[in-house]
């Protein structure tokens, strides 16, 4: 039920009319919240400048790009930080190092 409430959503939100595609984005989105910590390595990366600028230049995915920038948003909302780069380059190293998703983009 919870993955065709989703699936629901998906729709409303993009427009998109393509249900089985809806179906299976609302799917992975449910399966990632519910995948055991115990799958991770180590729950949470630390990440170097180094490996952040590795992961940038070899391009993120576009719900990567939104998530960064999401995370940017929010430590400017938070904490008042008005350093964009800044920003910016902490919400790109917290989202590297997020492993708590099925779709970690640590860089090799």
């Amino acid at each position: 039920q919870r993955v065709l409430t989703r699936a629901y959503y998906l729709f409303k939100e993009t427009g998109s009319c393509d249900k089985l595609k809806n179906y299976f984005q609302a799917l992975k989105m449910e399966l990632a919240w519910h995948v055991p910590r115990a799958l991770c390595s180590v729950e949470r990366h630390e990440v170097s400048d180094e490996m952040a600028a590795a992961a940038e230049k070899a391009g993120l995915s576009e719900e990567q790009k939104k998530r960064v920038l999401t995370r940017a948003y929010y430590l400017f909302k938070d904490k008042g930080s008005t350093d964009q780069l800044r920003n910016y380059s902490d919400a790109l190293k917290a989202e590297l190092g997020d492993c708590n998703r099925g779709d970690c983009i640590m860089p090799a």
